[in-house]
């Protein structure tokens, strides 16, 4: 796909999901949450920046393997089929124009890829609610992330997933050799059917029980969405960093760091009930 590099100058805001996202000529990422944000929001984002970096690889494809080239490549092709295929789902608002066609091959538009960035988009976010963890130690995360987005996903375009496009973002976030030993090892059937955020590999599991039994529906809640979007906040910062601090306030990719470092605590806080014990501790002295 040499010959159909994409320009990636792109601009696109999404007020359901509550965001902008500008992509210059040069892959760089900058990210607006509007005032309406929610949990989506990281996450249509994260979208975005790795179709960004996808593209980016193809088009610097020349020093990678033969194999690597191909798959890029395929991948993209899968992913201009989808969006082919779904856009007529995405809502079109009064005034605006229709999603335009994404073609198969050849330079898209920049109205051709606000349709392709688009599908990708909601169509990760479907990914991450409804399929499966594409490696073991990600099972937490995608365990914590659809019980964060669950109630939020019902008001999006009704795009349907296949397999082709899961096995896209299953690459996104994991080898093929993660992606194969999950695949070949089989939980047992004798697994205590508890939350999977707390399975006996987590640090998390040395909690005591009496505490997490302590945990109120409220309080888990809270701390789930606290955790989704830490986790998330951190990825977006790790994604988006470059030659500057990793933690540096004044970057877009500093600020998630900072934000997330705050958020994945105080969501295990809240989540594993240690909130709930401590205000019934200062209540009763008990």
């Amino acid at each position: 796909m040499d010959s159909d590099v994409l320009n990636k100058k792109i601009v696109q805001g999404s007020w359901q999901c509550g965001v902008d996202v500008h992509i210059n000529q040069n892959g760089k990422a900058e990210i607006k949450f509007l005032d309406n944000a929610g949990s989506l929001s990281p996450h249509y984002a994260m979208a975005y920046v790795f179709l960004s970096d996808l593209m980016t690889v193809a088009e610097n494809s020349a020093n990678l393997s033969m194999a690597v080239r191909q798959q890029v490549n395929n991948d993209l092709k899968t992913l201009r089929e989808f969006a082919e295929a779904q856009r007529h789902k995405l809502p079109v608002s009064a005034g605006d124009q229709e999603w335009q066609p994404v073609p198969i091959s050849g330079i898209l538009t920049n109205e051709q890829l606000k349709t392709l960035y688009e599908v990708t988009a909601i169509a990760y976010i479907k990914y991450l609610i409804q399929s499966e963890a594409p490696s073991r130690k990600l099972e937490n995360v995608f365990s914590s992330i659809k019980n964060s987005l669950q109630g939020e996903s019902d008001s999006l375009p009704d795009i349907t997933l296949n397999s082709e496009i899961i096995h896209v973002f299953d690459r996104l976030l994991a080898t093929d050799a993660e992606i194969q030993s999950k695949k070949a090892v089989q939980p047992p059937k004798n697994r205590p059917a508890h939350d999977p955020f707390f399975s006996q590999s987590s640090a998390l599991s040395t909690i005591p029980a009496e505490i997490l039994n302590r945990a109120t529906t409220i309080t888990k809640r809270v701390g789930l969405l606290c955790l989704s979007v830490g986790i998330a906040f951190l990825l977006l910062g790790l994604v988006t960093w470059s030659r500057y601090d990793l933690y540096d306030p004044e970057e877009f990719h500093g600020i998630m760091m900072l934000l997330g470092t705050i958020l994945v605590p105080a969501g295990v806080f809240f989540y594993s009930g240690i909130a709930d014990r401590l205000f019934y501790w200062i209540k009763t002295g008990k």
